[in-house]
Protein backbone atom coordinates (compact mmCIF):
# COMPACT_ATOMS: atom_id res chain seq x y z
CA UNK A 1 0.00 0.00 0.00
CA UNK A 2 2.79 2.14 0.94
CA UNK A 3 4.55 1.61 -2.72
CA UNK A 4 1.56 3.13 -4.21
CA UNK A 5 1.42 6.31 -2.28
CA UNK A 6 4.94 6.70 -3.46
CA UNK A 7 4.04 6.94 -6.39
CA UNK A 8 0.92 9.26 -6.44
CA UNK A 9 3.56 11.54 -5.08
CA UNK A 10 6.00 10.94 -7.44
CA UNK A 11 3.71 12.24 -9.95
CA UNK A 12 2.57 15.35 -8.57
CA UNK A 13 6.10 16.62 -8.33
CA UNK A 14 6.50 19.16 -11.34
CA UNK A 15 10.08 19.52 -13.49
CA UNK A 16 10.99 22.89 -14.89
CA UNK A 17 12.75 22.85 -18.07
CA UNK A 18 14.56 25.88 -18.90
CA UNK A 19 15.47 26.45 -22.29
CA UNK A 20 19.71 26.59 -23.48
CA UNK A 21 19.49 30.49 -24.30
CA UNK A 22 18.05 31.07 -20.84
CA UNK A 23 20.79 28.86 -18.87
CA UNK A 24 23.23 30.52 -21.01
CA UNK A 25 21.58 33.72 -19.53
CA UNK A 26 21.96 32.44 -15.79
CA UNK A 27 25.33 31.45 -16.64
CA UNK A 28 26.56 34.81 -17.86
CA UNK A 29 24.43 35.82 -14.38
CA UNK A 30 26.28 33.70 -12.36
CA UNK A 31 29.90 34.23 -13.89
CA UNK A 32 29.45 38.56 -13.25
CA UNK A 33 27.39 38.33 -10.34
CA UNK A 34 30.70 39.58 -8.06
CA UNK A 35 31.41 42.37 -10.69
CA UNK A 36 29.64 45.75 -9.73
CA UNK A 37 30.42 47.57 -13.13
CA UNK A 38 28.35 44.49 -14.96
CA UNK A 39 24.89 43.98 -15.05
CA UNK A 40 23.47 41.10 -16.84
CA UNK A 41 19.81 41.70 -17.84
CA UNK A 42 17.56 38.80 -18.68
CA UNK A 43 16.37 37.01 -22.29
CA UNK A 44 14.41 39.10 -24.20
CA UNK A 45 12.52 38.31 -27.72
CA UNK A 46 13.30 40.00 -30.78
CA UNK A 47 10.63 43.16 -31.46
CA UNK A 48 11.39 43.17 -35.63
CA UNK A 49 11.51 40.26 -37.99
CA UNK A 50 14.73 41.98 -39.38
CA UNK A 51 17.04 40.97 -36.60
CA UNK A 52 19.23 37.90 -37.06
CA UNK A 53 18.21 36.61 -33.75
CA UNK A 54 15.34 35.37 -31.82
CA UNK A 55 16.51 36.42 -28.21
CA UNK A 56 18.78 39.10 -27.41
CA UNK A 57 21.03 39.27 -23.84
CA UNK A 58 21.43 42.77 -22.43
CA UNK A 59 24.58 43.44 -20.28
CA UNK A 60 24.72 47.05 -19.28
CA UNK A 61 28.53 47.45 -18.42
CA UNK A 62 29.48 50.38 -16.69
CA UNK A 63 33.14 50.40 -17.61
CA UNK A 64 34.69 51.74 -20.81
CA UNK A 65 37.65 49.05 -20.72
CA UNK A 66 35.86 46.28 -19.46
CA UNK A 67 33.00 47.05 -22.24
CA UNK A 68 35.30 47.44 -24.98
CA UNK A 69 37.03 43.81 -23.29
CA UNK A 70 33.52 42.28 -23.36
CA UNK A 71 32.93 42.68 -26.84
CA UNK A 72 36.24 41.08 -27.66
CA UNK A 73 35.85 38.09 -26.07
CA UNK A 74 32.21 37.58 -25.84
CA UNK A 75 30.80 36.44 -29.12
CA UNK A 76 27.61 38.68 -30.35
CA UNK A 77 25.55 36.01 -31.52
CA UNK A 78 25.29 32.51 -29.73
CA UNK A 79 23.46 29.53 -31.79
CA UNK A 80 21.53 26.69 -29.77
CA UNK A 81 19.86 24.82 -32.31
CA UNK A 82 18.25 26.65 -34.52
CA UNK A 83 17.55 29.58 -32.16
CA UNK A 84 19.86 32.75 -32.34
CA UNK A 85 20.51 34.51 -29.23
CA UNK A 86 22.61 38.27 -29.24
CA UNK A 87 24.76 38.87 -26.48
CA UNK A 88 24.52 42.47 -26.54
CA UNK A 89 26.65 44.71 -24.27
CA UNK A 90 25.69 48.51 -23.57
CA UNK A 91 28.45 51.03 -22.42
CA UNK A 92 27.09 53.25 -20.00
CA UNK A 93 29.96 55.51 -20.29
CA UNK A 94 30.76 56.56 -24.25
CA UNK A 95 33.97 57.02 -25.20
CA UNK A 96 35.54 55.90 -28.03
CA UNK A 97 38.56 53.34 -27.96
CA UNK A 98 40.45 51.52 -30.16
CA UNK A 99 42.84 48.89 -28.59
CA UNK A 100 44.99 45.51 -30.38
CA UNK A 101 43.15 42.49 -28.68
CA UNK A 102 45.18 40.78 -26.44
CA UNK A 103 43.04 37.79 -24.61
CA UNK A 104 45.01 38.32 -21.11
CA UNK A 105 45.14 42.06 -21.04
CA UNK A 106 41.41 42.06 -21.90
CA UNK A 107 40.38 39.13 -19.80
CA UNK A 108 42.21 40.82 -16.34
CA UNK A 109 40.59 44.18 -17.12
CA UNK A 110 36.92 42.57 -17.77
CA UNK A 111 37.35 40.40 -14.61
CA UNK A 112 38.82 43.43 -12.59
CA UNK A 113 37.14 43.87 -9.37
CA UNK A 114 35.20 40.41 -9.26
CA UNK A 115 35.95 38.62 -6.19
CA UNK A 116 35.71 35.14 -8.49
CA UNK A 117 38.39 36.10 -10.62
CA UNK A 118 42.28 35.02 -9.27
CA UNK A 119 44.38 36.07 -12.36
CA UNK A 120 44.96 35.72 -16.20
CA UNK A 121 48.25 34.97 -17.74
CA UNK A 122 50.47 33.65 -20.24
CA UNK A 123 53.72 31.80 -19.68
CA UNK A 124 56.08 30.02 -22.36
CA UNK A 125 56.98 26.48 -22.03
CA UNK A 126 60.73 25.72 -22.48
CA UNK A 127 59.87 24.57 -26.20
CA UNK A 128 58.96 28.54 -26.61
CA UNK A 129 54.79 27.63 -26.91
CA UNK A 130 52.86 30.38 -25.30
CA UNK A 131 50.04 28.75 -22.79
CA UNK A 132 47.57 31.23 -21.78
CA UNK A 133 45.35 30.86 -18.65
CA UNK A 134 42.57 32.93 -17.37
CA UNK A 135 42.06 31.50 -13.09
CA UNK A 136 40.14 31.97 -11.21
CA UNK A 137 39.26 31.52 -7.05
CA UNK A 138 38.24 27.91 -6.05
CA UNK A 139 34.80 28.35 -4.63
CA UNK A 140 33.86 26.77 -1.21
CA UNK A 141 31.12 24.19 -1.06
CA UNK A 142 30.09 23.01 2.23
CA UNK A 143 27.96 20.28 2.57
CA UNK A 144 26.25 19.39 5.93
CA UNK A 145 28.25 16.62 7.29
CA UNK A 146 31.73 17.92 5.53
CA UNK A 147 34.75 17.66 7.94
CA UNK A 148 35.95 21.28 7.30
CA UNK A 149 39.60 20.33 8.06
CA UNK A 150 39.81 18.97 4.69
CA UNK A 151 39.35 21.98 3.13
CA UNK A 152 40.59 21.28 -0.88
CA UNK A 153 38.00 18.23 -0.52
CA UNK A 154 35.37 21.03 -0.31
CA UNK A 155 36.14 23.08 -3.27
CA UNK A 156 34.34 23.42 -6.43
CA UNK A 157 35.67 24.41 -10.09
CA UNK A 158 31.77 25.68 -11.08
CA UNK A 159 33.14 29.11 -12.01
CA UNK A 160 35.87 27.91 -14.96
CA UNK A 161 33.09 25.34 -16.52
CA UNK A 162 30.65 28.48 -16.56
CA UNK A 163 33.51 30.46 -18.44
CA UNK A 164 33.85 27.80 -20.74
CA UNK A 165 30.61 27.67 -21.60
CA UNK A 166 30.59 32.00 -22.25
CA UNK A 167 33.71 31.51 -24.19
CA UNK A 168 33.18 28.72 -26.41
CA UNK A 169 35.30 30.11 -28.82
CA UNK A 170 38.17 30.96 -26.99
CA UNK A 171 38.57 26.93 -25.16
CA UNK A 172 41.11 25.78 -27.44
CA UNK A 173 43.32 28.95 -27.17
CA UNK A 174 43.21 29.74 -23.75
CA UNK A 175 43.02 27.22 -20.45
CA UNK A 176 40.27 28.27 -17.94
CA UNK A 177 40.86 26.73 -14.59
CA UNK A 178 40.73 26.96 -11.18
CA UNK A 179 43.52 28.24 -8.44
CA UNK A 180 44.69 25.43 -5.99
CA UNK A 181 44.90 26.21 -2.28
CA UNK A 182 48.07 26.34 -1.42
CA UNK A 183 49.50 24.98 2.52
CA UNK A 184 50.72 28.47 3.55
CA UNK A 185 47.27 29.94 2.59
CA UNK A 186 45.47 27.02 4.72
CA UNK A 187 47.65 27.97 7.46
CA UNK A 188 46.62 31.80 7.42
CA UNK A 189 43.12 30.85 7.25
CA UNK A 190 43.45 29.04 10.83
Amino acid sequence: MDIFKEEKHMNKTKTNLSAPWYIYCEKLKALFEDDEEIDVLDVVMKRNVEYLYDYCIRVEIYNVDKYEAFKRLVPNIMSFGNVNVAIEPIQITARPKIIESDPIKDFNTLFNGNLSFYEAMAIEDDAGCKHKYVIFEPDAVQYYADDMTDYCGNQTKLIAEVAKDIFPHLVGEINFCTAEISDEEEEDEE
